[in-house]
């Protein structure tokens, strides 16, 4: 069953309608830029802005070296990529079909698999020191940038 219009997606329409071919090209290649910031934004939102994310980021950073503690962070990374990988399917599902897909994948997405890939796999080698620089490298980055995101944010006010 179709949906109704709203008076303003009709506007929007007529509007469309009265252009020329270029200037609807035009007008495409903006919402396409748009969009494009949108999901972009989206992700740095549910990624940098996100508690739980945090949390478990902090809780793996603060571990406790113990005779299973390779083990604890191989389960709690799995967890983390889970997590991580439900986020950016929603956003990904959200904007595909309406802007390219190499747009939608973000340098933060990339970012966040190669740090989990990294710590996993120290972590599997049993490499405990390279183990805890791999997190400390992770969540330094991360909170490098929550703050460069705060300046923006107060930058823009």
């Amino acid at each position: 069953m179709p949906s109704k219009l709203s008076s303003l997606e009709m506007q929007l329409l007529n509007q469309f309608s009265a252009l020329t071919s270029e200037n609807r090209r035009e007008v495409q290649r903006y919402i396409q830029y748009v969009l494009t910031m949108q999901c972009k934004s989206e992700y740095v939102t549910q990624v940098i802005h996100n508690q739980t994310l945090c949390n478990h980021l902090l809780g793996l950073a603060h571990l406790p070296e113990s005779e299973n503690y390779t083990e604890e962070v191989i389960e709690r990374v799995r967890k983390l990529r889970y997590h991580c990988q439900q986020m950016f399917e929603r956003i990904y599902d959200k904007y595909v079909g309406l802007i390219k897909d190499s747009l939608i994948e973000h340098n933060l997405v990339k970012f966040t698999y190669d740090a989990l890939d990294a710590i996993e796999s120290a972590a599997m080698a049993g490499n405990v020191p390279r183990t805890q620089r791999e997190i400390y490298e992770m969540v330094e980055t991360y909170k490098t940038l929550l703050s460069n995101t705060r300046r923006r944010q107060i930058r823009a006010v």
